[in-house]
């Protein structure tokens, strides 16, 4: 999810709600966000979210690759 798209969903999150980011420069963030992909699967959450999850963890893993120093 890129930034535009978390900034559509930020309206619809109520004001008292917690939240946590987790950017793609965080090279913990990856394996955390596919390790979240794989509890919604197992607890039954919808195909496209956990797919979305998983889409999220690949771009973000991606990023640190793409960004290595030469």
């Amino acid at each position: 999810m890129l930034k535009a798209d978390v900034l559509k969903k930020l309206d619809a999150i109520p004001e008292d709600e917690p939240l946590f980011l987790l950017r793609g420069r965080d090279p913990l963030a990856p394996p955390i966000v596919a390790g979240w992909a794989t509890d919604a699967f197992n607890a039954g959450v919808g195909e496209a979210k956990v797919e979305g999850a998983r889409a999220v963890a690949h771009a973000m893993a991606d990023y640190h690759l793409q960004r290595l120093p030469d």
